[in-house]
């Protein structure tokens, strides 16, 4: 008989146990970004949150665009570069962690790249939003995360089986999962700012339509390997090896405090890219 505290899943959970017990987890530098669809509470109140009527008038049909638009803007470098995304209803978000191999490897121009991916894949989602008559809010934010638990619990933590059993239910629960908590986003500091200064929201003048970074955002990707940030009254440069590549314009800067923490917030206005992969310099007004 194969026993909860015989399986693989049982010594990961241990073991996440122990390093919490311990003090041993480790800190994670991170990137996130959150954008919020605006507007779809009002959707939901007029529609009397009948999710079938919510079809019906298309607005699952944005949310499963929206979705998808992000997702493939994604850049997946395996071992070096890869975001995870996580969707909260209407909202979505999307972080990546800044390994120590960032810092080793010249993966800056796939990294640039990436970010120019993150600001056209706001450009290109509030634009999908306005045709729904919605609106978009998107926050840059960095921070570090921290794993403390496991990911994921089956039957395999509750039952008691023969190796050798074939009734179905068993089998199906032995699969089933009852624990979504994926590692990336178990506590993670960037996506709480981002998340955070969102609820703000337009009372705070953080509007609809605009696109926001905190600068501990930058702090982040500032000296990866041939990679430098340098934030100016009015505008922010990126540099690959020492040649600007994107320059981010500041339309407004918000300094406030988040929980106890002081940040500081820019409101981008346009986007202007001089990449060694494009032919020539593009501007774009967000």
């Amino acid at each position: 008989m194969v026993q909860p505290h015989e399986t693989e899943e049982y010594e990961e959970a241990m073991r996440r146990r122990i390093f919490s017990l311990t003090k041993r987890n480790k800190p994670i530098s991170c990137v996130t970004v959150w954008s919020d669809i605006c507007g779809y509470g009002q959707v939901l109140d007029k529609l009397k949150w009948n999710l079938d009527d919510i079809q019906q008038d298309n607005y699952i049909i944005l949310l499963h665009k929206f979705i998808e638009l992000n997702i493939h803007s994604a850049i997946p470098i395996p071992g070096l570069l890869c975001e995870k995304f996580l969707i909260l209803n209407d909202g979505l978000a999307r972080t990546c962690d800044i390994s120590e191999n960032l810092k080793i490897v010249d993966l800056s121009l796939p990294f640039v790249i990436y970010i120019r991916n993150l600001f056209f894949a706001y450009y290109n989602s509030k634009k999908l939003c306005e045709e729904y008559g919605l609106g978009l809010r998107t926050i840059f934010a960095g921070g570090e995360r921290m794993q403390y638990f496991s990911e994921l619990i089956t039957g395999n933590s509750f039952l008691v089986y023969d190796k050798g059993c074939q009734r179905k239910e068993a089998q199906e629960f032995l699969k089933t999962n009852i624990l979504y908590n994926p590692s990336e986003f178990q506590i993670n500091t960037a996506f709480s700012k981002s998340y955070l200064i969102d609820r703000i929201g337009s009372k705070e003048g953080f509007l609809p339509n605009c696109c926001y970074v905190e600068r501990s955002f930058w702090e982040k990707c500032n000296h990866l390997f041939n990679l430098s940030v340098e934030v100016e009254n009015n505008c922010i440069r990126l540099f690959h090896h020492k040649k600007e590549v994107i320059r981010l314009d500041i339309q407004k800067v918000h300094c406030l405090d988040v929980l106890g923490l002081t940040v500081i917030v820019d409101q981008i206005s346009g986007i202007k890219l001089s990449l060694p992969t494009d032919n020539e310099e593009i501007y774009t007004r967000f």
